[in-house]
């Protein structure tokens, strides 16, 4: 008789066993799906942000062009303002870029930016460098996306500092990487 329960109950052992460890083998393939699903919206995000950094290079071609046209005499400037025309032609869809970026950056870090606005006084402006700066951009990274000098950079820095209320002695990274 006590052969017979020791039996019973080590078949119920095993059972519950093979079913632990499906369970394990479903959360693993779930938890690797969840990763997949990660490094794709992150390579999305990486894609936006470079796309971003062209679309800027280009504001600034069109203003280097702008310049060299105001320097020339006035009959001469069909070409240049013609070649102007093809970049802005060209530009037109920033906006529609810095919203898949926003979009894309949502997909990483859900309601990020949302808090920060609900919470704190913040400029499109600001939003679009505290974004840089979660994705723990360098200064002269950010320079290049928004097409600014690094002085306005840390400036803005600096003011978002004093916005969100951080420590002097806590970076805006570090703030963002606890918050």
């Amino acid at each position: 008789m006590f052969g017979i329960l020791a039996y019973v109950i080590f078949k119920r052992y095993r059972s519950r066993l093979k079913t632990s460890k499906i369970d394990k083998n479903i959360l693993e393939a779930s938890l690797q799906s969840e990763k997949d699903n990660n490094a794709y919206i992150n390579r999305k995000l990486v894609a936006a942000t470079a796309n971003l950094a062209l679309k800027t290079d280009l504001l600034s071609q069109i203003n280097e062009l702008l310049g060299q046209i105001k320097d020339q005499p006035a009959q001469n400037l069909t070409k240049e303002i013609n070649e102007t025309q093809t970049q802005i032609k060209i530009q037109k869809n920033m906006d529609t870029m810095w919203k898949e970026f926003f979009t894309h950056f949502e997909e990483v870090h859900p309601e990020f930016l949302k808090s920060l606005k609900s919470k704190y006084d913040i400029t499109q402006h600001d939003l679009k460098i505290c974004a840089f700066l979660k994705m723990n951009l360098s200064n002269k990274e950010i320079c290049q996306l928004m097409n600014i000098n690094p002085t306005t950079v840390r400036v803005n820095i600096h003011r978002i500092k004093k916005k969100l209320n951080i420590p002097k002695e806590t970076s805006v990274v570090e703030f963002f990487s606890v918050n």
